[in-house]
This record gives structure tokens, sequence and C-alpha cells, in this order.
């Protein structure tokens, strides 16, 4: 429901500032630590050709990403049909009925509800990428490709790596695992070298910029971020401003950000991204520009087994019931030694591209596309040759992806169905609420433009985007109790000398987000029935009787 109503994820808003800077400046604005440029690219020429209002932009982002949607379907129907057109199988048309379905049933429960349409991410794009690369990597471990085949795989593995920097160690080990295949069987090997050699030199024209722009050799600096973060429990980007908790600091140190005010702690943002409604999740790559990770044992051996409770969690709220099934299904095939029909290369690229994530940090998005290709090679393994316990193993998942696909896809298809009621008998859409505060800012004399500070809405910064707004100071929700701000603001003298240093820094405004049952503190005005409230920073007086600031 709160996507529904077009807000947008906090990826999603660095994204789209990299759409907007890519729209005025061009290919220049899309080099970037953090982000990758392929995405952020196709929705700035999408900007460019519609110049949506601010309302319409984010519908028209969601159109983008739907239109991705597409692609991946079909992507996954091509990876379906070459996974299961197993090359001289004996004919089992209800083994393979039934694989189909289980496949869509994966499909539905996975990746629709686990990459999800409604977040502004590339994470479809990567999925679109990897079910294309694995249909390639099937069909080479059953027979030899054309060296001009090879070339456009290669090609389409760069152009991957430029959607989602992911893709590139992902693509090495597509590219290594096929041309093992393909040697190994004795193929030409000008195939293999002309996709490797296509790969590189489109993959070297995004590590150039990006390497120059970081000041170190790089792919890009995601997952070395999340490794430093996550993993080796340095400094995270939220805690960039001088923090009451001490962090643990990686070599080189982190850059902290400049303290405004210290009662209550409030730091200042940077203005070298015009664009960038918060420059913090803008490309945080610069903060950590001198830092270097610390490779250490016990933290990564931690770092996977939490990542794997989570991965178990996950799963078990997704898709409880195909998860445990496919868990059996795979046994089984493996006691039975099934061949697999020649998709087993695809097994090891998916467990392999699962691992990358499992070292440092993940979530569920991120490997969806890896584990619904590994229950295609069960599938695969399943349909190769005919016997009563495949059709069985295959009826039970069937049955077991129903149950998922009714408990996770059931409920919101009830909830839009009833919206399209609503629609249909012409009634009001609610306004969302991202809309709302923006509107309501605008109503209270703010300008596109205008330089905010938020107080406890550090990442929730859709509002400032749907308005023009930048933010460039920010108190530190995540290091310092939002009680302790409140409660310092409550004090009148403390507020006065507070919105002193905001105007000194040229902020217009704070914006405030409460929490339901608190009360805002005097002199911020509400912006409707939002839970924000405004601080208008050239309206506040210093009380009589206060101390010198």
């Amino acid at each position: 429901m709160y996507f529904r109503q077009w807000n947008l994820n906090a990826d999603g808003v660095s994204y789209f500032d990299l759409a907007r800077a890519f729209a005025a400046h061009g290919p220049r604005a899309l080099v970037n630590g953090y982000w990758s440029p392929l995405y952020p690219a196709l929705l700035g020429t999408v900007l460019a050709a519609l110049r949506p209002s601010h309302d319409a932009a984010y519908p028209v982002i969601r159109a983008v990403g739907f239109g991705v949607f597409v692609l991946t379907t079909f992507a996954f129907a091509r990876l379906v049909r070459t996974a299961l057109s197993v090359p001289n199988a004996p004919p089992n048309h209800v083994a393979r009925l039934l694989a189909v379905v289980v496949a869509w049933e994966l499909y539905a429960v996975l990746v629709l509800k686990g990459i999800g349409l409604p977040r502004a991410t590339p994470d479809a794009g990567v999925a679109a990428v990897f079910f294309w690369a694995g249909a390639e990597l099937i069909t080479v471990s059953r027979r030899p490709m054309a060296p001009a085949r090879w070339m456009r795989l290669g090609a389409v593995l760069a152009v991957g790596y430029w959607w989602k920097a992911i893709l590139f160690p992902v693509s090495g080990v597509v590219l290594i695992v096929a041309a093992a295949v393909a040697l190994r069987r004795r193929d030409d090997w000008h195939g293999p070298a002309g996709a490797f050699a296509t790969f590189g030199a489109l993959a070297l024209l995004l590590i150039i910029p990006v390497s120059r722009h970081t000041g170190r050799l790089t792919f890009g600096e995601t997952g070395r971020l999340n490794q430093m973060w996550f993993v080796s429990q340095a400094a995270q980007i939220v805690e960039t401003c001088p923090a009451v908790r001490p962090a643990v600091a990686p070599r080189g140190g982190v850059q902290l950000d400049t303290v405004i005010a210290n009662t209550p702690l409030t730091c200042a943002l940077p203005d070298r991204w015009p664009e960038s409604t918060l420059p913090l999740w803008y490309d945080p790559s610069q903060w950590y520009r001198n830092a270097s990770a610390r490779l250490d044992l016990r933290a990564t051996r931690d770092a996977v087994v939490r990542d794997l409770g989570y991965v178990r969690d996950a799963l078990g709220e997704t898709s409880p019931w195909l998860t445990v099934m496919f868990c059996a299904a795979a046994l089984l095939v493996l006691l039975a030694r099934a061949p697999g029909g020649g998709a087993w290369p695809l097994a090891i690229v998916a467990a392999g591209s699962v691992g990358f994530y499992l070292l440092v940090y993940v979530e569920l998005r991120h490997i969806v596309p890896f584990l619904v290709a590994a229950g295609l090679v069960v599938l695969a393994a399943l349909v190769t040759r005919v016997a009563r316990w495949r059709v069985i193993a295959l009826t039970v998942l069937a049955a077991g992806g129903a149950v998922d696909l009714v408990n996770q896809v059931g409920e919101p298809v009830l909830i839009e169905g009833s919206i399209l009621r609503h629609e249909f008998r012409g009634d009001a859409r609610p306004a969302q609420r991202s809309a709302r505060v923006a509107h309501a800012l605008a109503q209270r004399g703010l300008m596109e433009g205008d330089r905010l500070a938020t107080v406890n809405g550090m990442l929730e910064a859709d509002w400032a985007q749907r308005g023009g707004f930048v933010v460039r100071a920010y108190t530190p929700d995540y290091t310092v109790s939002f009680l302790r701000t409140f409660r310092e603001l409550r004090d009148a003298c403390t507020r006065a000398a507070w919105a002193k240093r905001l105007a000194a820094a040229r902020i217009d405004a704070a914006v405030m987000l409460v929490p339901d049952g608190f009360k805002a503190p005097d002199g911020f005005e509400g912006l409707e029935d939002t839970g924000y409230y405004i601080l208008r920073v050239d309206r506040q007086k210093m009380p009589d009787g206060c101390p010198a600031a």
C-alpha cells in the first residue's frame, strides 16, 4: 500500500536524482561510485522525452519499471523453454507441463513478490540479463555456439554490468563456466575469447571513469562499502555526522560531515551535486574515498552465518512451501543422479552468485534471479526421464507453489481489485502522503530549490524530491535518539539558537517527522495530518532572557 501511492524508496530517490542530472548535463552526470549508470540513464531519457510534472514523475518511473518487468518476463520465458526442452529426453508431456507450471509459480512468488513491481531499483533488469545469459549457458553446454553468438553473450553481460555492478563478478563466473564447458568439449577457442574480449572492452568504458572518480581501480564501490559497513562494522553513511557512540574506523578514515549545531546535533551536507535531493545517499563512496576495508575471516564467517539466516527467514516468509519442497526435490535429484539436461552449469553460476552476496550483505531481491535459476535446474533434471516418482515430485511442487501463490499474491490482488472498483465508480483517489507534504510546503511559501534540514527523517526524502526541494542538513536519527532531539528543541532558547545556526548555513526551513503519539515542539507547524511539521528558520526570534549564543 505504501508504494501504491507512488512513494519512492530511498534507493529510488537517488536513482531519480541521477536521472534528472543525466537529463540536464548528459553522460558525465552518471559517473558515480555507488550507483550504476544504465538504469538512471533510461529513467533520464524518459524524463527528458516526457517532461512530467513533479506529481507525474513517480508514476512515470513506475511505468518504466513495468516495462523492465515485461522484458524480464520474456527473458524468463526463454530460459524456461531452453531449460525444459531437454534434447534426447523421452517425451513426457505431463511432466513437462507440470514443470512449466512450477516454473511460473516460482516467477510469480519470487520475482514478482521478492523483487516487486513497486520499487524503483534495477533488480528486475538484473533478473532479465541473468535469465537471458542462463539460457545461453544451457545452450553452450548442449552444443557448440558460433563466435558471433559468443560475442553477443559478452556484450549482453557488459550491458548487465552497466545496469548493476554485481553483474561484473557474476558475468566473470558465467564466462569462465561457459568457456570451460566449450573448451572441455574441444570447441573452437575463438568463441570464448571473443566473449571475454567483448565483455572486457565494454566494461572498461565504465571502469575507467568510475576508477578516476573514486581514486582507485574499481568496477564499482557498492560491494566494498557494504563489506566495510556490514562485515568490518565500519561507520556507515548514516554515522558520518559525529555521533555520541564510537564507530569502528577503517584504515584511512571516513570523511565526517560539518557540524552546524551541537544542540541538537545537526550536520551539513555538501553542495557538490546540485540535483541531489539527499547528497548523503547520492554517492556515499565519496565519504569513503580514503578508507580501506579490513579483511577479517572471523567477521566474514559471522556475516555468512547472519546472511544465511536472513535468506532462510525471508524464504520462509515469502515461499515456505516451495522452498521446503524444492530442497527435497533437489535431494531426490542428487540421489537419483539425474543428468539435468545440460543445465548443471547454470547451477554452478547461480550458487556462485548467491555466494557473492552471502560474503557481504544480502536482501531477498538481490538473489531472487539466482534462486529461480537453481529451481529451473531441478525442474530440468526431473523431466529428463520418464518415471512415476518424477511426476509425483512435480505434482507436489505444483501444489506447494499454488499454496504459496494464493498466500503471497492473493491478498494484494484483492486489494488492487478493491481499488479498481473504486476507480470505476469514480471515487476520488486518496492523495499520496509524499505529494501532500510537498504541496503543503509549497503553500507555506517554500519554492523549488529551497534548502531544508530534516529532523527524524534522515533517509525519507521522497516528499522533498516531489516538491523540488533539497536536503542540505540533518539530525543523525540513527545515532542520536529522536527523543533527545525533541527534548532539546522544546526549549525555546535552544530552538532559536538552532534556527540561527541553520540560517547561517543557508537553510530555509526544517522539516520534522513526528511519530504517532508524540507532540511536536512549539514553533513547528503541522502539514495537514501527514505527521510532518515545518519550522521556518527566518521566523524564529530569540526570546528575552536567553543566554548569549
